[in-house]
């Protein structure tokens, strides 16, 4: 995982531009020191699997940057949209059981899973719509380096893979489908899916306060609950 031409990776400490995270030494591989910070550009490059999703549940942001900046932009890119498609799929699942627990009876599960569907969509492109502005408006404030996302990732599609990955909270729901849960439950579990997304926004947006993440995630919120009003109380009828 070295790039010897442009830096290609960041520094999970200071997120500052680093040419490689790690290095052949006398016949060993070596972690890359910051130069800017002096500390080791990506300590997570040596951690389990299991630490890094600890980190992560954790609000780690560290772990965020680890995964967003030095993991997915270096793999297959074919193989890293497979796996966004079924943690997408997958998320939109869990939110589909989730509505049906709290649904009327006689509901069918296919007309909630589009519900959740075309929400989860509109989450994303909310998130993406807020993120050009939040860019575009703030650039030199509180986003100090809006141009890296541009330059490594292309566009804006990063802010799409924050929305997917953070998407793993909604685990929390599973035992919903066994045991009966209590709404401050789940309550709690949508609270920590929402954190993670700003803490992944954060990261993505390299930020340095939760202000822009915040309005970010929460206008994504915003056009996933309107959505879903939208086909519940209009659309509904007329595609079944």
């Amino acid at each position: 995982m070295t790039s010897e031409s442009a830096p290609s990776f960041v520094c999970v400490e200071c997120n500052a531009n680093v040419p490689h995270i790690t290095f052949v030494h006398f016949g060993s591989i070596r972690l890359h020191i910051c130069n800017k910070c002096g500390r080791v550009a990506d300590k997570y490059v040596e951690y389990e699997l299991v630490t890094i999703m600890l980190d992560l549940l954790l609000h780690c942001k560290q772990a965020y940057s680890h995964v967003l900046h030095n993991l997915i932009p270096h793999h297959s890119a074919q193989n890293t949209r497979v796996e966004l498609i079924r943690m997408a799929l997958f998320s939109i699942l869990l939110d589909a059981c989730k509505k049906l627990n709290f649904s009327e009876h006689g509901v069918l599960f296919y007309r909630l899973f589009f519900a959740s569907m075309m929400s989860f969509l509109a989450f994303i492109v909310g998130t993406l719509i807020a993120s050009v502005l939040v860019i575009k408006l703030l650039n030199g404030g509180y986003v100090k380096k809006a141009k890296n996302i541009n330059s490594h990732f292309g566009s804006y599609g990063l802010i799409t893979k924050v929305g997917i990955l953070t998407s793993f909270a909604q685990v929390g729901y599973i035992p919903m489908m066994i045991w009966d849960y209590p709404g401050e439950i789940i309550h709690t579990v949508s609270l920590f899916h929402f954190s993670s997304n700003m803490v992944g926004s954060k990261v993505a947006l390299q930020c340095d306060g939760y202000i822009p993440a915040l309005f970010v995630v929460g206008f994504g919120v915003i056009c996933r609950t309107l959505c879903y009003r939208f086909i519940s109380l209009y659309a509904a009828p007329l595609l079944w």
